[in-house]
């Protein structure tokens, strides 16, 4: 009896789930045997349209390493302000820009947000994107408990105790 089947590998977007046959088989990268003939191939990642795409398998495609179709982003907007004005705005890690912001292609998804402003508290956030709808974040930020100039203390005194310093707001 003569094989058929084909040992191959399917490759799509990294950490993208591949689906053959409706059966869930990997994430990104797939290696295995299928039986000759057509089948269904689906790619689903969040913030991505899911690619289907149909593949034609045959005995002399062993060892074949098979490319699958890009997936498609999906996009949404989002808008941020932040009080004070022109602070450092990151989202998932990455510095995006300064307050206030308009970003007309974040990819669809939940995001963690970060606002920053020299002398003040960091603000953060989670944002979810939909497809094509604006998201608004509104962010006040707070002055850092630590301000003005330094103070040194020195314990020279005569007494040898530590004078009490007010420290105004």
């Amino acid at each position: 009896l003569l094989p058929d089947f084909a040992e191959l590998t399917l490759v799509s977007e990294e950490g993208a789930d591949i689906w053959i046959d409706g059966e869930f088989r990997g994430k990104g990268r797939w290696s295995g045997r299928l039986p000759s003939g057509l089948h269904a191939v689906e790619c689903r990642k969040e913030g991505y349209s899911p690619m289907n795409q149909s593949v034609e398998v045959d005995v002399n495609m062993a060892g074949e390493l098979i490319v699958l179709d890009s997936m498609t982003p999906l996009y949404g907007i989002l808008m941020l302000s932040a009080d004070p004005s022109i602070a450092d705005v990151y989202i998932d890690g990455v510095h995006v820009g300064q307050t206030p912001l308009y970003l007309s292609e974040v990819l669809v998804g939940n995001h963690d947000v970060k606002v920053m402003h020299k002398g003040y508290k960091d603000w953060t956030a989670q944002v979810s994107i939909s497809e094509g709808q604006v998201s608004e974040l509104n962010c006040t930020l707070v002055k850092s408990a630590v301000s003005g100039s330094p103070v040194m203390l020195s314990d020279k005194g005569s007494s040898g105790v530590l004078p009490k310093v007010q420290i105004p707001d």
